[in-house]
């Protein structure tokens, strides 16, 4: 393992400097650590880029990345991932990045039917390399990063590099590469979904059925408002008000707002102007009583005929035996969803098959005589 720390661009002349450096690469390797445990909405906090020499870290709580995004819509620059589903959302959202060409590692040892996936346990089946992963959890928002948490952040990159040559090899030998490459333009296509409140949330929280049912209103009217906190100042919840005293509040209210600052609730040791919204909440709740609970959102699920449910079974046993034979996982060969629409459509012709768009060209090609026999069965 390499004992120099990585390069840090945390100013716009080192950055403007790395980019003149990573466009004279064709290959690049990338990965962000992303704080999802302190933040309401997921951020991300480092950028990490590899070239075949350089190990750059790039602190986006520092600069504005978005002058690297030119880099990455070069066809020619292929950049590689590990589960660039994770990361390729929030880069888009957050830079402005999108991609012309990746290879992903993780989806690369799907298309090889690898058991596990993760980076660690492939760098140690490829390399013998074990790598420590106590920093997932870390608080990747301090500043100054330490050094071994900036060693940390380059390995999940610079190993990349070798990974891919591993696997692209084993990908073309197992003629898995066609599965590989459109499951990569997928990935590539993955949009960012901002988090958003669960307004039931309230109903879910562990311990409300020790509640009175006249203290629902509260806890309901508690919860809008940490959402609502949260979500301003970009805090997870639970570290703005804990469920137990969200309950707390609701079983025992306060009976002033006076009462509510005494009672040493540690959010408010920090913010204390938030205690005339919290007692507001409580009042509102007070004067809502007992509300009902919210009802289940009723599922969207499908529907079948009998025939239809005869042909998805008939499918789902296919799948199954040949993800044995050809030694497949079964999300390249048909997802549920497709297995669904295939046992509704019930194509009859490889012409039928093909301008149905449910499958991707090269099962179609690879698959299609089989899956039209199964269906014309029935």
């Amino acid at each position: 393992m390499k004992e120099d720390l990585p390069v840090l661009i945390d100013t716009a002349e080192k950055l403007a400097s790395s980019i003149l450096d990573l466009e004279r690469y064709n290959l690049l390797a990338l990965d962000t650590e992303l704080d999802s445990y302190f933040s309401y909405q997921d951020q991300i906090c480092l950028v990490q880029i590899s070239t075949p020499d350089q190990d750059y870290l790039f602190d986006p709580l520092a600069i504005d990345l978005t002058p690297l995004a030119p880099i990455f819509t070069d066809q020619k620059r292929i950049t590689i991932f590990h589960a660039g589903m994770n990361d390729i959302p929030h880069l888009k959202h957050e830079f402005n990045f999108n991609f012309s060409n990746i290879f992903d590692t993780y989806i690369a040892a799907g298309a090889l039917n690898y058991p596990k996936r993760g980076l660690a346990v492939l760098i140690q089946q490829h390399f013998g390399v074990t790598l420590d992963k106590q920093y997932q959890r870390a608080d990747w928002r301090q500043r100054p990063l330490p050094e071994e948490m900036m060693q940390y952040a380059r390995y999940d990159t610079s190993y990349l590099f070798d990974l891919r040559l591993a696997l692209l090899k084993e990908l073309e030998q197992k003629n898995r590469l066609e599965e590989a490459q459109y499951a990569f333009a997928q990935t590539i296509a993955t949009e960012f979904h901002p988090k958003e409140c669960d307004h039931t949330g309230w109903a879910k929280i562990k311990g409300l059925n020790s509640l009175p049912r006249r203290c629902y209103g509260i806890v309901r009217e508690l919860f809008e408002w940490r959402e609502r906190e949260a979500k301003r100042s970009n805090i997870q919840p639970f570290r703005i008000m804990p469920d137990h005293v969200l309950l707390q509040l609701a079983g025992s209210p306060p009976k002033s707002e006076h009462a509510l600052r005494d009672m040493g609730i540690r959010y408010l040791d920090f913010f204390p102007n938030q205690a005339t919204a919290i007692y507001n909440a409580i009042l509102v709740g007070k004067r809502c009583g007992s509300i009902p609970l919210p009802k289940p959102k009723r599922s969207k699920r499908i529907i079948l005929s009998m025939k239809e449910q005869q042909r998805l079974h008939q499918l789902k046993e296919w799948r199954a035996a040949t993800v044995t034979r050809d030694d497949i996982a079964p999300e390249f060969l048909l997802t549920n969803s497709e297995l669904f629409a295939l046992s509704q459509a019930a194509p009859t012709t490889i012409d039928a098959l093909h301008s149905s768009h449910i499958l991707p060209p090269h099962v179609v090609r690879k698959y299609g005589q089989e899956i039209l026999s199964v269906l014309n069965k029935l």
